[in-house]
């Protein structure tokens, strides 16, 4: 039996291809803005029925680096109002600094795109565990289309929102 991913992905970013060509496996997708997906009930159940009916593996989360949601949270939000992707900028709008040197942008994308994956990790992890499905493996991916290579995403660790040493 070959190998079966599903991989979560923006339409935006165009990455089935990519994916297909870089990973040699059955890859099955899923699409949301932004990876925007949203893990309720009525997700879970879908969650659920693709890793049965398809005895998917793993699970990955992927963004292009230059993912136009995330360029537009960091530059203009001209999405913003027109479609809904609230939930996205709520999560990435507090996160924003500005940055003028290339390599200091790319780092700063990767890092809030590892958060934001990282916390679509975490609900479809517990989802899973709700479900007895939790022996799939999930992770997440940053393509690089400069560089035309998958990187992982920074730790949660990396990534928190907030600390503090007392």
């Amino acid at each position: 039996m070959p190998y079966r991913s599903l991989y979560f992905i923006c339409p935006t970013d165009c990455l089935e291809s990519v994916i297909n060509l870089a990973f040699v496996n059955q890859n099955h997708f899923y699409t949301s803005l932004g990876n925007s997906v949203v893990f309720d009930a009525e997700m879970a159940n879908v969650v659920k029925a693709l890793v049965l009916k398809h005895h998917i593996k793993s699970i990955y989360f992927v963004l292009a680096l230059n993912n136009i949601i995330v360029s537009d949270v960091l530059e203009n939000q001209a999405v913003y109002p027109i479609t809904d992707l609230k939930n996205t900028y709520a999560i990435h709008i507090d996160k924003k600094r500005p940055t003028q040197i290339p390599s200091q942008l790319r780092t700063h994308r990767s890092v809030l795109l590892s958060h934001h994956l990282n916390q679509k990790i975490s609900g479809l992890q517990q989802i899973l565990q709700t479900l007895g499905l939790d022996h799939i493996a999930v992770s997440g991916k940053i393509y690089d289309k400069d560089r035309d290579e998958f990187d992982k995403i920074y730790s949660a660790l990396i990534c928190t929102a907030y600390f503090a040493l007392n």
